[in-house]
């Protein structure tokens, strides 16, 4: 490929994250919840360039196949990075474990006072399932000559 090509791709793959970035992450406000909203937002942005830029380098190193198996990884890990930022009064893993605390201490009602970590647990799990899918697709073995799928 040449240069010219990589870069566009690059370029896309950049300017995919941004707009995920302002579409979705810009809006939120994260200064009831956190005294520092804007490290937050930086974490997130870089977190959020890192994985299509893996897919862009798998795309032009391992070709489309790999594409193809890390994106729809890649899209879920979005799907629950975009649950975990806005829905609200949910409970997760993270809650229980800390309710369990919390009642071992017998000072406070659990339910009333456990805030939600589901912002945070939705977050590695975007992280854990487009890196699985990244791992997935870089460990593909191309098949020379041949033009089957399975």
């Amino acid at each position: 490929m040449s240069t010219i090509v990589k870069s566009s791709i690059y370029g896309t793959a950049v300017l995919f994250s941004l707009a995920i970035y302002l579409l979705f992450v810009r809006p939120i406000n994260f200064a009831d919840t956190i005294q520092q909203p804007f490290v937050v937002h930086i974490v997130i942005f870089v977190a959020l360039l890192l994985f299509p830029l893996l897919i862009a380098w798998l795309f032009i190193t391992r070709g489309k196949s790999a594409f193809f198996i890390a994106v729809p990884f890649y899209l879920i890990g979005l799907f629950f990075l975009y649950r975990g930022f806005y829905m609200e009064n949910q409970f997760s893993i993270l809650d229980y474990l800390f309710i369990e605390i919390q009642q071992m201490d017998r000072t406070t009602t659990p339910a009333k006072e456990a805030a939600s970590f589901i912002g945070l647990e939705s977050f590695f799990l975007y992280i854990i399932i487009s890196e699985f899918g990244i791992l997935l697709a870089y460990f593909l073995k191309r098949r020379k000559g041949k033009t089957s799928i399975c």
